[in-house]
């Protein structure tokens, strides 16, 4: 004899069904129908705060079972039901949730991962030698701009800008091996015979004044090292730039070469070209400075000054000097804004602050942070107008601290080169001085 048994499984949002009777040993009263109780008892749906549906189904399945009489038939069935109510429970489970790891993950396994990870191009090996120096100037560009954001204090104590702590590389928060890398990379030119660097803010040519010659200021405590590494006899300076000027510097790798150069300075033959930003500014856009300068004194301290020139027959005594240089000067206003210029200069004699004398004293155009040509009576901090001051946002007070803006861009020097070429090297401007050039709309 067989029958139709039906099995309802129960979930949280079901009502709770009424119950078939049973006797003591699970056998339904009534014939043909079997029961399993639930193991909890279930919310009214209907209760003032009904539980919340977590299942959201109520399952039904009808299954044809074997019916006897016999009680062993019947704890078959119980344990055949039981079973399939087990495996549909897991069915639901692992539609709902996602699959169980067999182990849990441990640092071990998120190390390797991470190792596993593909190298960015980026991070790759450098392909060829001119890649690998690229990416070690670019380490070395980034270090000193960290040096250079590293610096104390970036404005004062009011808010205003302080220029001279902007300045790349900062060569005071620099020691004597980071300096010398730092040369090595500004080399612009290397041949068998000559070395052209960019020189940097704030390095002297060679010992003087409060400079020793072991500083770490002074270009000649670098010089031995930057021969053995470029491989060069020795390296001799043909040329000079005052210790706040930027750019283009000729070395000599023997003393033949040096020789060489030399005698084309002297001669008039090397062309060299300068970029400044003035206060004030001339009528004429282009022209040439022809003014004799010498050396003067002031307040005990030595600088260059203007001859006098006395039209003929005044009586005017001309003060004497040991000696006169006859200094020339072409120079161009690329652009101009208010109370300040941007000039290019090409100096056709080389004299000992040529440059600054003839603009701040001949045409009255101090270079802006030239403190020693501002004035022809006094030595004080350059006063600059108040427009400068306002887009530069600088103070007054603190204008002492702002660099000299004058900057070596350009140098040839004809026939040196195998074949007889000529030499050419150029580079631009330090950031600090373009910065200066884009606030005063200058470029």
């Amino acid at each position: 004899m067989s029958g139709t048994v039906t099995f309802i499984r129960l979930t949280p949002s079901s009502r709770q069904l009424n119950l078939v009777q049973s006797d003591r040993n699970n056998v339904p009263l009534k014939h043909g129908e079997y029961e399993i109780k639930p193991k909890h008892h279930l919310a009214d749906s209907d209760a003032a705060e009904p539980r919340v549906d977590t299942e959201g189904i109520i399952e039904k399945t009808v299954t044809k079972l074997p019916f006897t009489n016999e009680h062993g038939d019947l704890k078959d069935q119980e344990t055949n039901s039981k079973k399939f109510q087990n495996e549909s429970q897991d069915k639901i489970k692992k539609k709902r949730g996602r699959p169980r790891l067999e182990r849990e993950i441990s640092k071990a396994d998120i190390r390797t991962v991470k190792k596993a990870q593909p190298v960015s191009p980026t991070e790759a090996e450098p392909k060829s030698a001119f890649e690998a120096v690229n990416k070690i100037r670019a380490n070395l560009d980034s270090e000193e701009a960290k040096l250079a954001k590293a610096q104390i204090r970036l404005v004062d104590s009011q808010g205003f800008r302080l220029i001279k702590t902007e300045i790349e590389p900062p060569l005071n928060l620099m020691n004597h091996e980071q300096i010398l890398q730092s040369l090595r990379r500004r080399v612009i030119v290397d041949t068998r015979e000559v070395l052209v660097i960019n020189k940097p803010y704030g390095m002297s040519m060679h010992s003087g004044g409060n400079i020793s010659s072991s500083s770490k200021f002074a270009l000649t405590s670098y010089l031995q090292e930057l021969a053995t590494f470029f491989q060069a006899e020795k390296l001799y300076t043909v040329h000079r730039l005052d210790k706040e000027v930027t750019g283009v510097l000729c070395l000599a790798k023997n003393r033949h070469m040096a020789n060489v150069i030399e005698t084309l300075f002297k001669a008039h033959q090397v062309k060299k070209e300068y970029l400044a930003v003035t206060k004030g500014l001339v009528k004429e856009r282009q022209g040439t400075i022809e003014l004799p300068i010498a050396v003067g004194h002031i307040g005990g301290k030595e600088r260059m000054v203007i001859v006098p020139r006395p039209p003929p027959g005044s009586k005017k005594s001309i003060p004497k000097f040991s000696q006169i240089f006859e200094a020339r000067t072409e120079y161009e206003i690329i652009s101009w804004h208010n109370s300040a210029a941007y000039w290019k200069l090409r100096p056709l004699t080389g004299y000992k602050h040529q440059l600054r004398v003839h603009l701040g004293f001949g045409l009255r155009c101090p270079i802006i942070g030239d403190h020693k040509y501002s004035h022809i009576k006094k030595l004080v901090p350059q006063k600059l107008p108040g427009d400068i001051l306002a887009k530069l946002h600088v103070r007054q007070q603190k204008v002492r601290e702002i660099p000299l803006h004058l900057h070596s861009r350009s140098l040839v020097v004809p026939g040196i080169l195998a074949g007889g070429r000529n030499l050419v090297a150029r580079v631009n401007p330090p950031k600090h001085f373009q910065k200066t050039v884009e606030q005063l709309g200058l470029s």
